[in-house]
């Protein structure tokens, strides 16, 4: 909470104290005599405070002003959705809040943990998300600003769409080297491709993947057992 007040000819310094009257603590804090405003931080949502401001002129002290406040719960964003998804770019939109100054968009890769922040104005309800990884998961926050407050984050998880384009037809598969418990495979990259994903499935059909950049022409897989045979397969993401 943002207080003010109008200053004091020859003020010194303002003596603030904030008096929590659920608790009974009491917090002073003293600001120059030329500032008229002060941000009033980890206040209690729906606890009433009481403010008294006394101003300071060298070694005297005027009369207190006094001025009961409530803290009052931050707007939370509402409705978040996609309104369009792609192989590499969405469109989320959400519902705003009233008084919001901000919303801090938060974009993590579930795949390789990275994040991306964005702050927006507040009078923005969407965002156009890109350069997304095709087939891959993202968890999404959306937290809506008010001054120096935050509402509680909305958050929403999106995957990716993957277009794939069959090996055979674009692609020469072939192992490069083999081990007990690996084997390398390489291929011819595609130029069209935006990544590619690896998939190996053994005997009891368990399947793993993996996504790979789009300028990967090779991939060691491990921990298979040994003398057991694997079907490997080989997607171009476009």
């Amino acid at each position: 909470v943002r207080v003010g007040w109008t200053g004091v000819a020859g003020a010194t310094q303002y003596r603030i104290r904030v008096l929590n009257t659920e608790a009974g603590t009491e917090e002073t804090f003293t600001v120059p005599g030329d500032q008229t405003t002060f941000d009033l931080e980890n206040l209690k949502e729906g606890v009433s405070y009481a403010l008294s401001l006394t101003a300071l002129v060298g070694s005297r002290v005027g009369n207190p002003v006094s001025v009961t406040i409530r803290a009052e719960s931050v707007g939370n964003v509402g409705d978040l959705r996609v309104q369009d998804l792609g192989s590499g770019q969405i469109r989320l939109v959400w519902t705003g809040v009233t008084g919001a100054t901000g919303y801090r968009v938060i974009v993590r890769n579930t795949l390789d943990g990275t994040e991306q922040s964005e702050l927006l104005s507040g009078d923005r309800t969407s965002i156009d998300l890109s350069d997304l990884v095709p087939g891959v998961t993202y968890t999404i926050t959306v937290t809506m600003l008010a001054g120096s407050r935050e509402g509680s984050p909305s958050t929403i998880n999106i995957r990716t769409e993957e277009i794939v384009v069959p090996v055979s037809t674009v692609l020469g598969l072939r192992v490069l080297e083999t081990g007990s418990d690996r084997v390398r495979i390489g291929w011819t990259g595609n130029p069209h491709a935006t990544g590619y994903k690896v998939t190996w499935r053994g005997s009891d059909d368990r399947v793993f993947s993996q996504i790979l950049a789009r300028n990967a022409s090779s991939y060691l897989i491990v921990g298979l057992r040994e003398g057991e045979g694997y079907r490997v397969g080989l997607s171009s993401l476009a």
